[in-house]
């Protein structure tokens, strides 16, 4: 059987992004660059990521959604110094 869990998540960090001090803007900076490094790694491109796909629960975690458009990214000849790239769709 599948089990669904859902979250909520009240905010979007850009209709909060004003009230927030300097240290809780580096707390939900920090949590995107760990996700950035993580899809970079697996050459995986998000393709939307904007502050509205960035959603913050009370206790400032930040969760990126909106993955609809995720891709997988390679190059031509596997070739890491190539000039030719694509992407696939995930």
């Amino acid at each position: 059987s599948e089990v669904l869990f859902i979250q909520h998540y009240p905010s979007s960090i850009g209709a909060v992004r004003n009230t927030l001090d300097s240290d809780k803007k580096l707390k939900i900076l920090h949590q995107l660059s760990k996700v950035l490094n993580f899809l970079n790694y697996r050459k995986i491109c998000h393709r939307d990521l904007k502050l509205d796909n960035i959603m913050i629960d009370k206790d400032l975690n930040a969760k990126v959604i909106d993955w609809g458009s995720v891709c997988s990214m390679y190059t031509v000849d596997n070739d890491p110094g190539s000039l030719g790239s694509k992407t696939k769709h995930v």
